[in-house]
């Protein structure tokens, strides 16, 4: 049996999910990123998938507020899930959405959003409200939006401890970075369209960058990928 690469697992689902269904979107699409503000303090110290472990309810949502879209409506990301909710939307004012999912028969409402002081409150449909952030221009490409937005917040996070951009550390741009749930929920950072790969780990207060390099073929299924320190820094 041949082995499944865990470096080809990364790029198949980040790249693959994160750059092929961006093909999906209208061109008037008109989206924005909305981080839960709790995600983001947990960003500060931590990881991707802690932080997702951490948030109760969901913790990005990608918003088209053009009518003229195919995509008007938000998608909902929440915790152990390389899925989201897709959400339809019903303005009720100027500041003002009602949030409900379409079924076969009837509509099951989520909640309510409200824009307000440059935050928006999500309030759901057992009462509990959340303030979520943004922290990206407009977007034109909505799927998995919030992979660029935790470049921001790791770069936020070393910049606080002064040491460079992820950018700059891997002579890299157009990463994505998230919670890859193909490899025993590793925090991953890709490049747009290409092939390489990096894992994320925090042992110890120690933040450690390894890139990932191919496996040798055997006879078993193994999603322990080799990997080469490149840097680490004190966390």
């Amino acid at each position: 049996m041949k082995t499944i690469n865990p470096y080809l697992t990364i790029c198949i689902l980040f790249n693959l999910i994160c750059c092929c269904l961006k093909g999906q979107n209208n061109e008037n699409a008109s989206g924005e990123s909305w981080l839960n503000t709790k995600y983001i303090k947990c960003m500060e110290s931590k990881l991707p998938c802690e932080c997702e472990r951490s948030i109760p309810g969901y913790y990005a949502f990608s918003i088209d507020t053009n009518k003229l879209s195919n995509t008007f409506g938000m998608q909902a990301y929440f915790k152990n899930s390389i899925e989201y909710d897709v959400i339809d939307l019903q303005k009720l004012n100027t500041h003002h959405f009602l949030a409900y999912i379409k079924k076969e028969a009837a509509t099951d409402t989520v909640g309510y959003i409200q824009y307000k002081n440059g935050f928006i409150i999500f309030k759901d449909n057992t009462g509990r409200s959340t303030d979520f952030k943004r922290i990206s221009g407009e977007i034109t490409e909505l799927d998995f939006a919030y992979l660029k937005d935790n470049i921001k917040l790791l770069n936020l996070a070393l910049q606080k401890r002064g040491y460079p951009a992820i950018e700059k550390i891997l002579s890299q741009d157009s990463l994505n970075f998230g919670c890859n749930y193909e490899l025993a929920s590793s925090n991953a950072i890709t490049i747009e369209g290409k092939s390489r790969a990096w894992l994320v780990k925090l042992e110890k207060g120690i933040l450690l960058i390894y890139e990932i390099l191919e496996g040798n073929e055997n006879k078993t299924i193994t999603f322990k990928p080799k990997l080469k320190l490149i840097k680490s820094y004190k966390w």
